[in-house]
């Protein structure tokens, strides 16, 4: 998959160095503008805590929670399906409509659309020109990590009761494989 090669290229790449200063941070550079990359900041830091409260959950054991932050807080589509929770939408809507989303990212790829879709500008609600404008392998990371989340909170819902040693070792494996994408894409890019 070429999502998977893109990302153990940038891990490679990203833990290959030693650590840098700043004056001497060779990561990809994207820039923005002050409010493209203010709202960038935020989802990241939303996502830091979602993957918090994941952790939480897991120590826990709330499998049901776990795949619940991996598919509306971490998986595609997270601002919007976060919204909907916030205006009370309920479980029935919330899965029709990453139904809907999943349904969309297929046919988009079945006609060959390889090329960006609306990403974070059209969830940000700003001009979907400057998501548009991200480079396809921040984008690529990015989708890398959403289907990470996705395949995760599958695991998270195939637990047994009681879970079992290789039930936390599927679903940990999960958590590594958002965690690994988050990594390499801090390793490679920067934003200003």
């Amino acid at each position: 998959m070429k999502i998977r090669a893109i990302l153990a290229a940038a891990v490679a790449v990203g833990l290959s160095g030693a650590a840098v200063t700043a004056q001497e941070d060779d990561r990809f550079l994207i820039e923005v503008d002050e409010e493209t990359q203010a709202l960038l900041f935020a989802d990241m830091r939303g996502l830091t805590k979602s993957l918090d409260n994941l952790m939480m959950a897991l120590a826990e054991g709330d499998f049901e929670q776990v795949a619940r932050i991996g598919e509306i807080d971490l998986g595609y589509g997270h601002v919007k399906l976060q919204a909907m929770v916030e205006a009370g939408a309920t479980d029935e809507q919330i899965t029709a409509m990453r139904a809907q989303m999943k349904a969309n990212r297929e046919a988009r790829a079945a006609a060959g659309n390889t090329g960006p879709g609306p990403g974070m500008g059209a969830l940000f609600g700003i001009p979907v020109g400057v998501g548009q404008k991200m480079p396809d392998d921040f984008r690529l990371m990015g989708q890398a990590m959403h289907g990470s989340a996705e395949d995760m909170a599958n695991a998270a819902r195939a637990v047994g009761e009681p879970p079992t040693a290789a039930d936390y070792q599927a679903v940990l494996e999960g958590v590594r494989g958002i965690t690994g994408t988050c990594v390499a894409c801090h390793a490679t890019f920067r934003v200003r």
